[in-house]
C-alpha cells in the first residue's frame, strides 16, 4: 500500500533559502520487517568481527594500532595507562556484542573506566577528552562505525540503569583495576565476615 504525502521541504545553502514542494511516495514496511527483532545484518555482522577487532598486541589484547596511542595518552602514568587499556578491551566487547546484555555489560565497564580515570587526577573534562581521542582512533573505519552503531541500537533496546554505584570515583578503579591482589577485596570481605561469627 502506497501513500502520498505532500511536502514541504525548506533548505538552505550558500545562504539561499530555498523551498521544494512536491509529492513522496511512502512505502509501506513488510510485516516481518516489523515484527523481527533480531538486529539488522547479523549474520554478516558475525563474519567480520575479526575485521572490527583488527590485530591484536600479544601482552595487551589491545589493537596493535592503539597500544603506541594509549602509552602517549598515559603521559607515563602506569594507573592511567591501564585504564586506557581495559577501556579499550572494554570497547571491543561493546563493538562485538551479540545483544543487549552484552552491549550493557560492556558499557558498564567502559563508563567504570571512565569514573576511575576522573579520580586518577584527569578530571571530568581531562577523561572524557582522553576517552574520546581513543574513540576516534579506536572508531576508525565504516565496518567499526557500523559496529557501534549497532552496539548503541542493542543498549538503547533494553531498559538498562546508567551507572551511578558511587559518589567518590576512585571506587570504580576496583572493578577496572587488572592487577589481582594476593586477597582480593571479595577474599577479604567473606574471611572478615567467617571470622565476625
Amino acid at each position: 500500500m502506497k501513500r502520498t504525502v505532500v511536502a514541504l521541504i525548506v533548505g538552505v545553502g550558500l545562504g539561499v533559502s530555498t523551498v521544494f514542494a512536491g509529492e513522496f511516495q511512502l512505502i509501506e514496511p513488510k510485516n516481518e520487517d516489523l515484527n523481527s527483532s533480531r538486529p539488522v545484518m547479523e549474520e554478516q555482522f558475525l563474519d567480520h568481527k575479526p575485521a572490527i577487532l583488527g590485530q591484536k598486541d600479544k601482552q595487551t589484547q589491545v589493537r596493535n594500532d592503539l597500544v603506541s596511542l594509549i602509552h602517549g595518552l598515559s603521559e607515563g602514568n602506569d594507573e592511567i595507562r591501564e585504564q586506557l587499556f581495559v577501556h579499550s578491551r572494554a570497547h571491543d566487547l561493546f563493538l562485538t556484542a551479540a545483544n543487549a546484555d552484552d552491549a550493557y555489560n560492556a558499557y558498564l565497564l567502559m563508563s567504570a573506566t571512565k569514573y576511575c580515570l576522573t579520580s586518577l587526577g584527569l578530571g571530568k573534562e581531562g577523561a572524557k577528552n582522553v576517552l574520546l581521542l581513543l574513540a576516534q582512533k579506536q572508531i576508525n573505519t565504516e565496518l567499526r562505525r557500523l559496529a557501534a552503531g549497532r552496539a548503541d541500537r542493542l543498549l538503547a533496546s533494553g531498559d538498562y540503569p546508567p551507572l551511578a554505584m558511587y559518589t567518590d570515583n576512585s571506587n570504580y578503579c576496583q572493578y577496572t583495576t587488572p592487577r589481582i591482589t594476593e586477597k582480593s577485596r571479595t577474599t577479604q570481605a567473606v574471611q572478615s565476615a567467617a571470622s565476625a561469627d
